[in-house]
């Protein structure tokens, strides 16, 4: 083959392929697009502030400035179609078409397959889409970009995966074993009876089967809220028939004919397990866990009470299903989760039960404190109790980070800030106020006697941080500084970061995502009341505002697409 024959045939190969790594095309020049139709498996249409998660993401009219290029039923365009996680608007276009191969924008990107029909342009994402989630799909034409921001639905009805199974993948299970899980996080179209099943496979899970024995199984459905868990779905327990063979490898089998309701397929699973030599019939054991520095310890767990929410997490000496369960006048209420590298985390709402302190009837007023009650199941029916005591604690002070820089365009770690917010309607002291990334730690200390007024916001400032160092913008006027012991250090990666009071007590807590360019902030959503677990963000338009709010809820309206 001649040296040009060996450059036509690149080149072919090259134009086939246009379409993977997010969709890029060249074959054709193409104007803006019109409208984003969001679709499911079955052609139904979404709102994009509803969306589900296995979805076809159409754009069209697209106006043709020549007969178009066929390949087979598509056709490639001028154009790249990008999804990241997240809100974004279009002012980023610019930026992303020169960074869309960096790491950072590479950890946002959904990979989609792209094709066009007729004149639609239609992107498929390749797994379905988290529930809850914000996306945005980028048209990085560049004379006219656009940014189409998306919410995918959280409701069960809107999409299913298998999220969990129990006994997991080549784990452990005791020849005694009473029942399996499956989890699903959303409503399947079918019952799970011809879709599911467990086999006897081999001596251990390295070996290659010579046969499949299929074990007689009965399948019992309940809905997973019923069991605990948080999410809304489908889950089934599987019961053996008799006794597993110990020593044996096992799998249970999902098999690729399971549909969700709204028709796209399930993912086909085997999950390896092997049966142990004896049978279990010891109780799950809680072990020594670290507790962080404002946590209390109850029998190896660790426990605070969150406003109203009790958190609780701990370790086990075997994996286990564990409830927190409290039982209050309106009933019970349970809270559930599966242990499988043998820790956990737990949290209960305990609004009710903390008002039971304040009726007259309640017997737990006279002490101060209500119970609940933690349980550890484990795949052989042993279960062991631990009962847990708390009370309320007094009212911290309403302040919450708010925003964060912490990969700035100016000196590090000197040019990093923390934005506070004060979000009560009385004054809030700072006094003794620490800022740590570690839970068993400290951390930098506020200084000064800094009282916040009511919805003030200020920076928390390294002792060098620059206040006219223009590389991260200007700062508002009158924004207040409020300087720290010692440098921040933020990490430009994921991490925590821990605010607490002069008692030590957390009162806030940001998870910080890696930015995709510098002087890109993190922010909170401001739907996230919840101090322990709020949701975070990146600045949609790759910046910061210090001094102002950032983002807006997703769910407050449907979006439309931005342009610069």
């Amino acid at each position: 083959m001649s040296a040009w024959s060996l450059v036509l045939l690149v080149a072919l190969l090259t134009a086939s392929a246009c379409f993977r790594d997010g969709g890029l095309a060249d074959a054709e020049p193409a104007a803006a697009p019109g409208p984003l139709h969001v679709r499911d498996r079955e052609g139904v249409s979404y709102a994009a502030w509803a969306a589900p998660r296995d979805l076809v993401l159409a754009l069209s009219p697209l106006r043709r400035a020549q007969p178009p290029h066929r390949v087979g039923a598509a056709t490639t365009v001028d154009a790249a179609l990008l999804l990241l996680r997240g809100q974004f608007d279009a002012s980023l276009a610019p930026r992303l078409v020169s960074a869309r191969k960096t790491v950072a924008v590479a950890d946002y990107t959904t990979a989609i397959d792209v094709v066009r029909v007729g004149d639609e342009l239609r992107a498929q994402p390749r797994d379905a889409l988290a529930p809850g989630a914000d996306y945005t799909l980028f048209w990085l034409a560049a004379e006219s970009p656009a940014a189409y921001p998306i919410h995918v639905s959280p409701a069960a009805a809107l999409g299913a995966r298998l999220v969990e199974t129990w006994p997991s993948q080549l784990a452990i299970a005791p020849p005694n074993m009473v029942r399996a899980l499956l989890r699903f996080d959303g409503d399947l179209a079918d019952t799970l009876g011809t879709h599911v099943a467990l086999y006897e496979t081999g001596q251990d899970v390295d070996d290659e089967p010579a046969t499949r024995l299929a074990l007689p199984v009965r399948i019992e459905a309940v809905r997973c809220a019923l069991l605990g868990f948080a999410e809304e779905g489908d889950c089934a327990w599987l019961v053996p028939a008799s006794p597993l063979q110990a020593g044996r490898a096992h799998t249970l089998s999902l098999d690729a004919t399971l549909h969700t309701r709204t028709g796209a397929p399930i993912a086909a699973r085997q999950t390896e397990f092997t049966v142990a030599s004896e049978p279990d019939h010891d109780a799950p054991r809680f072990v020594p866990h670290p507790c962080a520095l404002d946590e209390q310890t109850t029998a190896d767990v660790c426990t605070r009470l969150d406003g109203t929410r009790l958190l609780v997490h701990g370790a086990l000496d075997e994996s286990a299903l564990l409830t927190l369960s409290s039982v209050v006048r309106e009933g019970v209420q349970v809270v559930s989760a599966l242990s499988y590298a043998n820790a956990f985390e737990l949290a209960l709402d305990v609004s009710f039960a903390l008002s039971s302190l304040r009726s007259p009837e309640a017997g737990a007023a006279e002490l101060g404190t209500v119970g609940v009650v933690l349980r550890a199941r484990d795949l052989a029916g042993n279960e062991r109790e631990l009962p847990i005591s708390f009370g309320p604690t007094p009212t911290s002070a309403a302040v919450v980070i708010d925003e964060v820089l912490a990969d700035p365009r100016g000196k590090e770690p000197a040019q990093e800030w923390v934005e506070l917010l004060n979000s009560a309607l009385t004054p809030s002291s700072l006094m003794g106020f620490t800022l740590s990334t570690d839970l068993a730690a400290r951390g930098r200390v506020l200084t000064g006697a800094v009282v916040l007024a009511p919805h003030e916001r200020a920076l928390l400032v390294s002792p060098t941080f620059d206040p006219h160092d223009l590389a991260d913008g200007a700062l508002p006027a009158g924004l207040r500084l409020v300087s720290l012991d010692g440098p921040l250090s933020l990490s430009n990666g994921a991490a925590n970061l821990y605010l607490r009071d002069g008692q030590g007590r957390r009162i806030s807590t940001a998870k910080l995502l890696p930015a995709l360019f510098e002087g890109q902030c993190c922010a909170r959503v401001p739907a996230s009341s919840n101090s322990e677990d709020p949701s975070f963000a990146l600045d949609p338009a790759g910046r910061c505002t210090p001094g102002s709010a950032t983002l807006q809820s997703s769910t407050s309206s449907g979006p439309s697409p931005t342009r610069p």
